[in-house]
């Protein structure tokens, strides 16, 4: 799966297809990852061969460096042929509002660790986990705001302007919150900023701690069992 996932990081970075003359391996060996790239033209004037080694738990960060680094290399050019734009590297970002859940990393979703491991930068909120923190890229952008009462890092206008900043700069940004971005997470401020300027962004929901602490507690929050002599009772009083 490391392999795969490195291969499709590299190819999607590149915009690759059937009908475009890119190629890449990846092979994994213990911790280890080796990924292995080509881009060439058609006729066969340039070619462009590189590798990229590392841990394979960073796999698909290093398959995005790699294209990045052949991109720059001369790939850029070459691939410009098939595309209608006429560099691919000034592409529009995207803003991932994120739910990070409760706080346990246990209870992150999938999609949510995905992001994380991809983004550009990751914009961070005050109760966000370290061990959450820790599934981003190591050479990801990192950017705390975290507000607390009467002591807030940045302001929420300021913060909508930075998301609207970097995405505008052409990068993947991960706005990593507690527990569901439409929970007291302004979620929907961010969201109304980004359309406003354009920009493309996405909700990654998250556990809400109104929910979690009452399931850690044992406590459901329906139950039809207890709905139904709550009903009762109501009844009974009258009510």
């Amino acid at each position: 799966k490391q392999a795969t996932d490195a291969e499709r990081a590299f190819l999607g970075l590149l915009k690759g297809g059937c009908q475009v003359p890119i190629g890449v391996h990846a092979d994994v060996e213990g911790e280890n990852i080796r990924i292995e790239a080509i881009i060439a033209a058609l006729d066969g004037s340039t070619i462009l061969r590189d590798t990229i080694n590392g841990k394979a738990d960073d796999a698909v960060s290093l398959g995005q460096q790699l294209g990045k680094k052949m991109l720059a290399a001369g790939g850029q050019e070459i691939l410009a042929l098939f595309f209608k734009e006429s560099d691919i590297m000034t592409k529009q970002g995207k803003v991932y509002l994120i739910g990070a859940g409760p706080g346990d990393p246990g209870l992150l979703g999938l999609k949510a660790k995905e992001c994380l491991q991809t983004a550009d930068a990751v914009v961070y909120d005050r109760l966000a986990d370290p061990r959450i923190l820790a599934f981003a890229r190591k050479d990801a952008e990192m950017v705390y705001v975290g507000k607390a009462s009467a002591n807030h890092t940045m302001r929420q206008p300021d913060i909508n302007k930075l998301l609207v900043k970097l995405a505008a700069e052409g990068k993947v940004v991960a706005r990593l919150k507690g527990g569901d971005p439409f929970v007291f997470g302004r979620g929907g401020e961010e969201a109304i900023e980004l359309r406003e300027a354009g920009l493309p962004f996405e909700f990654v929901p998250g556990v809400t701690s109104a929910i979690a602490v009452a399931e850690y507690a044992g406590i459901p929050v329906t139950h039809r069992p207890c709905s139904n002599l709550l009903c009762c009772y109501h009844r009974s009083r009258g009510s």
